[in-house]
């Protein structure tokens, strides 16, 4: 897990002070954390500079030019307004956005100002007002958000917290109205998912307002809902259009390829493949494939535009994977397995459920698999 980044700003000695504390709790967290000062009456050198405090010279609006892409959270410990204006330029998608709070300079308030649910600002204002306490501080979280303030299931703090992708940001909006308003949303996942479900169902775990539906079921609930929710890799085409997908990164790419290939070649025909099995983009953690492809220049640079890691595997690793597969007498004379994308994707899944067969094209084979994975609720 990459280490998580906030900047810190304050304003003011007693500021000053007040970042100084939020920034040493956040390390005891594990957060890396970059603490600054911007006051024409505190300079380098000043006695009651904290260690971790830097002191900003430059404009405000170059520092957060410089924080805000690359950090996961920025605090400002002063006025509320100064952090609407600054961070307002710099506030692109909600998915992406880092989590902005405000405390007040002697820290009786917590503040979350964008990023509540995904970028965990408001558990970070929980974590920091409950911190704070106990250093004598007031620190009251003030949270904004609906769901919280009612209670209810908050479908992007759920994503979050699982490290699932949302498909549709409206959708999600239009889930917690609904949620609101009382109103009961269906619940599905891909067999992976299902099976945890389930369990919860049992548990009596399912958040209130969500109705799960086993896959045996569906067909009967669809023609009656307006709005669906489902966990999984794939998009079930059965379900209404007004479906809101959430994505697990449990899928794994298996490719195999002649020698020479053209990048182009591989993702054209990737990309096309992915569209007919509706497997979301998203769901990709890496690409498999044999151990002779290793160095093949156009698979590392299309595994490169992608962001994806490549892993391979000896023939006699690939021999081994369970299952049946679709097999070639040519590649397993070239190769020495008879299968190389299918066999590769499982082997890189722990065993996992092909959600895609072999499919080739102009020297590009691919096959799609799904590890298991899980989801939690509080």
């Amino acid at each position: 897990m990459k280490e998580r980044k906030v900047a810190v700003i304050s304003f003011t000695r007693a500021g000053m002070q007040t970042a100084s504390l939020v920034s040493g709790i956040l390390k005891n967290q594990g957060w890396e954390t970059f603490a600054a000062v911007k006051s024409r009456y505190i300079k380098e050198g000043d006695r009651e500079l904290p260690e971790d405090t830097g002191v900003l010279n430059g404009p405000l609006s170059q520092w957060a030019r410089e924080v805000f892409p690359v950090c996961d959270g920025v605090i400002f410990v002063g006025a509320a307004g100064i952090a609407v204006r600054t961070a307002a330029p710099f506030v692109k998608d909600k998915r992406t956005d880092p989590a902005v709070l405000v405390l007040d300079e002697k820290g009786n308030f917590v503040i979350p100002l964008l990023s509540g649910h995904i970028g965990g600002a408001n558990e970070m204002a929980l974590l920091l007002s409950e911190e704070l306490k106990k250093k004598g501080r007031r620190a009251v979280p003030v949270i904004t958000t609906a769901t919280d303030v009612n209670g209810r299931f908050a479908v992007d703090v759920f994503a979050a917290r699982n490290s699932l992708w949302i498909s549709d940001m409206k959708l999600a909006k239009e889930v917690s109205a609904r949620l609101l308003n009382q109103e009961e949303i269906p619940l599905s996942a891909d067999p992976e998912g299902e099976r945890c479900l389930e369990e919860w169902n049992r548990q009596g775990r399912i958040p209130r307002g969500l109705h799960f539906v086993k896959g045996e079921s569906r067909a009967e609930e669809v023609p009656r809902a307006s709005l669906w929710i489902h966990i999984g890799v794939q998009k079930d085409r059965e379900l209404p259009a007004d479906t809101l997908y959430l994505v697990p990164k449990a899928a794994v790419l298996g490719i195999g390829c002649r020698r020479g290939i053209l990048e182009s070649s591989i993702e054209d025909h990737v990309r096309e493949c992915l569209e007919q099995a509706g497997i979301f983009w998203e769901a990709l953690e890496e690409i498999a494939t044999i151990d002779l492809k290793k160095e093949e220049p156009g698979l590392l640079a299309a595994a490169e535009n992608w962001r994806l890691p490549v892993r391979c595997f000896t023939a006699e690793e690939l021999k081994q994977a369970p299952g049946s597969y679709t097999a070639s007498a040519f590649v397993s004379q070239v190769t020495g397995t008879d299968n190389v994308c299918e066999r590769s994707a499982v082997l890189a899944t722990a065993k996992g459920r092909i959600i895609m067969k072999k499919n080739g094209k102009n020297g590009v084979t691919a096959a799609c698999a799904v590890r298991n994975w899980r989801v939690e609720f509080e």
